[in-house]
């Protein structure tokens, strides 16, 4: 396994820990902040104030919260307090409010405080424990993952390919200029002959796409969903992004074909590479391109920082092109970069 596939296979399944430990942590202390100052307070009164101004606050998730302050009265004194509500009050509004018994400065909207610290800190806990839980499940796919038995009728169907033939370049292209936009394998004179053409585009269905192979003419319809895409804090390694084919994620459906993909971020970047390995053997090698290019064209064979839909310069044989373009397709489909 590569460096990147190593730091990419950790950062997405640390992923959740990662996200939900600093916002438990910062809760905890919240928490127990509450809890101990109110513990050190004495009861709380309930008195009646009046509202003098209430404000509007939009929050950063765009709810819509009030800064309501008030004044009120404790042995023929008046006193100032605010906080935050979810309600809307009028100036002039009654308002019910506690103080603190011998420390009137010390207002709350409710007189129990110590409470409040105590939930805080059991959904600090609870969101601790389901970081925790999510981790634990990620790393255990992972390693189930690397423990897959594939079938015999798969092994010894693979096994009995016959090696001889050469290994090939092709070019792997978006089409997106055509009544039905697709993906193009092409060989160096830029004949097609390997193509999935979009034949339904439904935005609430799934896709279907129609593969067909030039060489033995024949074709399999497909249903692709659009990309599912999620990341923490938006870190490169820690994206997952897949497609579901025929209504299974098509990561796992390739690796239940005994497909295996090394990822090279590094040797060249941002010329990436793939390694593309069956029943560990490489099949394919995969290079990423911002445009077409033949081999006499590699002095004008510019890269630019990965974005979108790009083209792929491959290497592989006739007879792994099935598994090859399927795995390439799932590639230039997803927003995962690091892939295995």
């Amino acid at each position: 396994m590569s460096t990147e596939n190593k730091i990419g296979r950790f950062m997405r399944n640390t992923g959740p820990l990662r996200f939900l430990l600093p916002v438990s942590i910062i809760f905890i202390v919240i928490g127990v902040l509450i809890t101990i100052t109110s513990s050190k307070s004495g009861p709380y009164i309930e008195t009646t104030g009046t509202v003098t101004n209430c404000e509007s606050v939009i929050d950063i998730d765009d709810s819509m919260t009030y800064d309501v302050s008030f004044t009120y009265i404790v042995d023929g004194l008046t006193y100032n307090g605010s906080f935050n509500n979810n309600k809307k009050y009028n100036v002039g509004d009654s308002i019910k409010v506690y103080y603190e018994e011998g420390n009137p400065t010390n207002v709350s909207y409710t007189k129990n405080m110590k409470f409040i610290g105590m939930i805080i800190i059991a959904v600090a806990v609870v969101l601790l424990i389901v970081s925790i839980v999510l981790t634990v499940k990620k790393f255990k796919k992972t390693k189930e993952l690397d423990n897959h038995k594939l079938d015999l009728a798969t092994i010894e169907k693979y096994n009995s390919r016959d090696l001889s033939d050469e290994i090939t370049e092709y070019y792997f292209r978006f089409d997106g200029n055509s009544f039905k936009p697709g993906y193009i394998l092409e060989d160096k004179n830029r004949t097609p002959i390997y193509e999935a053409i979009n034949t339904k585009n439904i935005i609430a269905l799934p896709r279907e796409f129609e593969f067909v192979n030039h060489y033995t003419l024949k074709t399999k319809v497909h249903k692709i969903t659009r990309p599912v895409t999620s990341s923490y804090d938006y870190e490169l390694f820690s994206t997952t992004s897949y497609i579901k084919i025929d209504g299974e994620n098509v990561w796992d459906y390739l690796h239940k074909a005994g497909i295996r993909i090394e990822t090279d971020l590094s040797s060249s970047f941002p010329k990436m590479k793939y390694y593309i390995k069956l029943l560990d053997e490489r099949i394919a090698t995969v290079e990423t391109s911002s445009r077409f290019v033949h081999e006499e064209d590699e002095a004008e064979h510019k890269i630019k920082i990965p974005y979108g839909k790009l083209y792929y310069r491959i290497w592989t044989r006739e007879l792994d092109m099935e598994l090859v373009f399927l795995t390439v397709f799932a590639i230039s489909e997803t927003e995962q970069l690091v892939v295995e």
